[in-house]
């Protein structure tokens, strides 16, 4: 049955201190890029003309491009979003609050999946276990190199819990060598590699709930990286490319 994407879930926005980008993450004051995405993230909260303004059972005009974007037709014109970063922006914030504050609730695996780590894994992953377990994704000693995945976040659609977990170490050693919080890196790495992907098939429902829950997010516009999640198309800007001025 059709349900939200991964890690989609209904709720509230996370608190200004769990949720507001941190530094190393992306600086929301350095350059006019960032200053003008900040800008139009809080113009749109303001707005009703935002893709996020509208309940999801009057949001009607939804499409999916290339299983990449995803397009909402707005009073203004049209609205673009990438479906990656938006649901990576989503993770990004719901992680943080999970290891600060609420704990994400795991869903336990029918049976363990094993895993053999090099000496170095096993140290990191030892290191960063406490705070995967409050994520949801509890792993533990299985003697000598061996590791147990146990469970995964509620809600996150995996292919391969081993793959993720794979990588969520690999990017969690490149990020913690950033200007990055532990707290930080971990859920820069466990977002980008739990969030949905590029040519993933999303229903008109999946799509609804992840620009429901993106507006939710204290920066709907930069991913945690600092890319951008939505672009804007005016009608004006439209016009423009048709010659109608």
């Amino acid at each position: 049955p059709a349900g939200p994407p991964a890690g989609v879930e209904p709720g509230g926005p996370a608190s200004a201190d769990e949720a507001a980008p941190l530094a190393g993450v992306y600086d929301p004051h350095d350059g006019e890029h960032y200053d003008r995405l900040i800008e139009e993230s809080e113009a749109l909260e303001r707005s009703e003309e935002g893709a996020g303004a509208k309940s999801a059972g009057e949001r009607t005009r939804v499409w999916q491009l290339h299983r990449t974007y995803i397009l909402s037709q707005v009073k203004s014109g049209l609205v673009i979003i990438d479906q990656h970063v938006a649901h990576e922006r989503i993770l990004f914030e719901r992680a943080l609050a999970a290891m600060r504050e609420r704990p994400w609730s795991g869903q336990q695996l029918l049976f363990p999946v094993t895993i053999s780590l090099d000496p170095a894994e096993s140290g990191l992953l030892e290191e960063i276990a406490p705070r995967l377990k409050r994520m949801g994704l509890e792993v533990e000693p299985f003697g000598g190199r061996e590791w147990a995945i146990r469970s995964i976040p509620s809600g996150v659609r995996v292919r391969s819990e081993e793959a993720l977990l794979r990588e969520i170490l690999a990017d969690y050693r490149r990020e913690h060598d950033l200007r990055l919080s532990p707290e930080e890196s971990l859920a820069a790495s466990f977002a980008c590699k739990a969030a949905i992907k590029a040519g993933d098939p999303l229903t008109l429902e999946e799509m609804n709930a992840l620009i429901d829950e993106l507006f939710l997010t204290r920066y709907p516009f930069v991913c945690p990286h600092g890319r951008p999640v939505v672009v804007n198309l005016s009608l004006k800007e439209l016009h423009r490319l048709f010659g109608r001025e």
